[in-house]
């Protein structure tokens, strides 16, 4: 499917760059617009956003996990409530509307043998869980036409993620938990199989992240032995800590649907050693 101008908000984070660089190496019409230029949670500001518009992508969202127990709020005012303001605008001017969720709407219950499929009944354990939750109801209830896709652990070679936060530790060792699953996924993987998606017109709701699955302390590991760092990673439950938000123990999700309509999906091991070689030419 083509579309004749595309609408990127929240192009200055971490997933926005990534589509931002996507759509210039396509020569796409698009316009990039920063949280600054449209708030989602002010419809005041929608104004920016062209009214010929075919697509609109939305990056923006509240993502502090923990921060979001002490700012519910703020995290269903982001994560939910904005999400009918843009979805019922998308619907004014007939755009179609891509927004991301979470592997975190699941419980992460389930045997580590087999992941969460689209269709599986969500049972959020965390207040950003719940806000994503709500968002990912108001969206699939509206009259939008929609492509919602979940995702786990985003990590770019920019941006606040948790490969930066490796890449930067300057202390001899770090504890990082060996209780909990996912898949690690590139932002710039994110954003590719999200266009792959739209250009076959596929909608509705799919799970898109790198292939195979990995505990959070393994991920820090393979980090820290891609960049040689100095710093010695320990294993370690995750009751060792005081998060205020829950976490699900399996958090992959299935990407079965995802597979077949690309036919390939790049390694987690694969995509990380890229970014790290683009950060490394950074720093």
């Amino acid at each position: 499917m083509k579309f004749d101008k595309i609408v990127l908000l929240g192009s200055n984070g971490m997933l926005g760059m990534a589509w931002q660089a996507l759509l210039s190496s396509e020569n796409v019409n698009y316009i990039a617009l920063t949280r600054h230029e449209v708030d989602i949670c002010q419809p005041n500001t929608f104004h920016h956003i062209d009214s010929d518009a075919s697509l609109v992508i939305n990056c923006t969202a509240f993502n502090d996990v923990d921060g979001a127990e002490s700012k519910c709020g703020q995290a269903f005012e982001v994560n939910a409530r904005a999400i009918n303001s843009l979805s019922d605008y998308c619907t004014s001017i007939n755009a179609k509307f891509v927004h991301y969720s979470t592997n975190y709407v699941f419980d992460g219950k389930k045997d580590l043998s087999c992941g969460y499929h689209e269709n599986e009944m969500i049972n959020p354990l965390s207040i950003y869980g719940c806000s994503k939750a709500l968002g990912e109801y108001i969206l699939k209830t509206s009259s939008c036409d929609y492509l919602l896709i979940r995702t786990s652990w985003l990590y770019a070679p920019w941006g606040n993620s948790f490969l930066t936060k490796m890449v930067n530790f300057d202390k001899p060792s770090i504890k990082v938990v060996n209780d909990q699953y996912a898949s690690p996924t590139s932002c710039e993987h994110l954003a590719s199989c999200s266009y792959s998606l739209l250009n076959a017109s596929k909608f509705g709701t799919w799970h898109v992240t790198d292939g195979g699955m990995v505990s959070k302390y393994e991920f820090a590991v393979a980090v820290a032995n891609f960049m040689n760092s100095f710093y010695v990673v320990l294993p370690c439950a995750s009751t060792e800590f005081t998060n205020s938000a829950n976490r699900p123990h399996n958090g992959v999700l299935d990407i079965s649907n995802m597979r077949k309509e690309l036919n390939y999906i790049s390694n987690w091991k694969t995509n990380l050693e890229k970014a790290i070689k683009q950060l490394s030419r950074v720093i």
